[in-house]
């Protein structure tokens, strides 16, 4: 119970925390002012994103069946699989947490439907861009949590939040690898 535990306060930790303002976007660094409005339409250099193949998140169903399929389960020594509470973080979301059979390695993946990797999760010190299964995937480590995390932008406002820790682990790169494969794994079978 512990492990589950200090699992969820890892995801926590790694995800940060975000605060929700209001007020009025504006372009060029301008500050609206009261009553001002702008007659510029709005412009977006954002190029559209491809990717391999439509995943809907808002409809998936077991989290567990998703992520840890019999198949990956085997592939990865996975064991003690359960169903993981992420909505505090995520509204919405769909997680689910399983670690080897020896429990040295713990895994929570999270199914988020309420944003997506652009730009929390896409910049920031120690962020690496990856490709997964074709689909844009941003890589961090914590030195201090000892974990390896993987957001994966599967569809506009929807990412794959994919994580594995060791508590003993002396370096989290160790983890990316495995995690990268497994995120692979999984989506291959979606």
């Amino acid at each position: 119970m512990r492990r589950v535990v200090l699992l969820f306060a890892l995801a926590a930790v790694l995800t940060g925390c975000s605060e929700t303002t209001t007020g009025t976007p504006s372009a060029g660094g301008e500050t609206p002012t009261a009553g001002s409005s702008s007659t510029k339409a709005p412009t977006s250099s954002k190029a559209p994103v491809t990717r391999p193949k439509k995943i809907d998140l808002k409809t998936l169903g077991d989290p567990c069946a998703f992520f840890y399929p019999a198949a990956v389960q085997t592939q990865f020594g996975l064991r003690n699989i359960n169903v993981s509470d992420q909505t505090g973080l995520w509204p919405g979301a769909k997680a689910c947490g399983a670690s080897t059979e020896d429990r040295s390695a713990l895994y929570i993946h999270t199914a988020i439907v309420s944003e997506g990797v652009e730009p929390k999760y896409s910049s920031g010190a120690g962020v690496t861009k990856e490709q997964v299964a074709g689909f844009t995937a941003y890589q961090k480590t914590d030195d201090v949590l000892k974990a390896c995390t993987l957001a994966i932008d599967v569809a506009d406002g929807q990412m794959l939040m994919m994580m594995a820790f060791e508590p003993s682990a002396k370096d989290p790169q160790i983890f990316c690898p495995k995690v990268k494969a497994m995120s692979e794994a999984v989506l291959a079978g979606s």
